[in-house]
């Protein structure tokens, strides 16, 4: 079993019945306390007395001068964790990294405010298109009985007459009839109305887009 054994033995060393424990503590007190490195010991334990390798495989795995970085000592020119994991991002790289994603982040934000005014003008147009639609729906002509329920309804809201002269109700359109609540407001349509104060004073005024007046107007149709 022995004899096996060692014939199947590549590397052969110089520390004969010695463990590698008992030579590192000699070499350290030896050097006065300085304890030898892994490659020292593996040096120390490969070398004949001439300073020659034992054999050619303890040379391969010799390293010669300084380690690079990242590899491990003792194993020659093996795999480093750079060529596992791949490279490391050094100090001004993470700094490169980090102002790009902070830069990516604001224009992305940027992005989204601009949608954002975009959507709110889209629905300001639309808004106005629907005002524009209901003051022409407003003030389209009516059938007679259609007028003549919605003049109903505004006397729920007790309506208030001027002195000034009232004009003709027969075949009139709903904007050219007089309205007036002295209970809620009322929904005036496009138009241009009269008002006569107790003086006898007549004053004219449009309603652009028609409104909500104030309550208990006293507004006669012109």
């Amino acid at each position: 079993m022995a004899r096996a054994n060692r014939s199947q033995l590549k590397m052969s060393h110089t520390a004969g019945r010695k463990s590698y424990a008992r030579i590192r503590a000699y070499e350290t007190m030896k050097s006065g306390g300085l304890v030898p490195s892994r490659a020292e010991i593996f040096c120390i334990t490969h070398t004949k007395k001439n300073q020659q390798p034992v054999d050619l495989k303890s040379a391969e795995v010799m390293v010669l001068g300084e380690d690079r970085h990242g590899y491990v000592r003792t194993f020659g020119l093996g795999p480093s964790p750079s060529d596992i994991f791949g490279p490391q991002p050094t100090g001004m790289e993470y700094k490169r990294i980090a102002e790009q994603a902070i830069r990516s982040s604001d224009e992305r934000v940027h992005a989204m405010e601009e949608r954002m005014l975009g959507m709110q003008k889209t629905i300001e147009e639309m808004a106005m298109q629907m005002r524009s639609m209901r003051m022409a729906m407003e003030n389209m002509p009516g059938e007679r009985s259609d007028i003549t329920r919605r003049v109903d309804c505004t006397v729920a809201f007790s309506p208030i007459f001027s002195q000034a002269k009232q004009k003709p109700m027969l075949d009139a359109r709903l904007s050219n009839i007089c309205i007036g609540t002295s209970a809620a407001p009322t929904y005036l349509p496009a138009y241009c109305f009269e008002n006569e104060d107790d003086q006898g004073n007549v004053r004219s005024f449009n309603l652009i887009d028609g409104g909500v007046a104030a309550n208990t107007p006293i507004i006669i149709a012109r």
